[in-house]
């Protein structure tokens, strides 16, 4: 399935799109906006901006559906690197 989204504030020339996973028995609209910020973050230079976002569902008719604030979270990762020991 094919998903519109705008991130931000609504605008008919701003609309990206992603192709998600729909499962219609489960309430998705949440996990759909994870997926939306996921493809924003990864393809449209998310990684750049000022988290949390808005991301506005956009209707096959171009209307917005639904808005969420969508928070990035990051994984620690660490470094190690080996130290001169000190003569005891």
């Amino acid at each position: 399935m094919i998903k519109k989204y705008c991130v931000g504030t609504f605008d008919k020339q701003a609309v990206y799109e992603t192709e998600i996973s729909w499962h219609p028995e489960v309430d998705v609209c949440e996990s759909v906006a994870e997926l939306c910020a996921e493809d924003y973050h990864c393809n449209h230079d998310g990684f750049e901006s000022s988290w949390p976002v808005k991301i506005i569902l956009v209707s096959r008719d171009d209307k917005p559906q639904a808005t969420f604030a969508v928070d990035r979270f990051t994984e620690p990762s660490f470094s190690a690197s080996r130290v001169k020991q000190v003569p005891q």
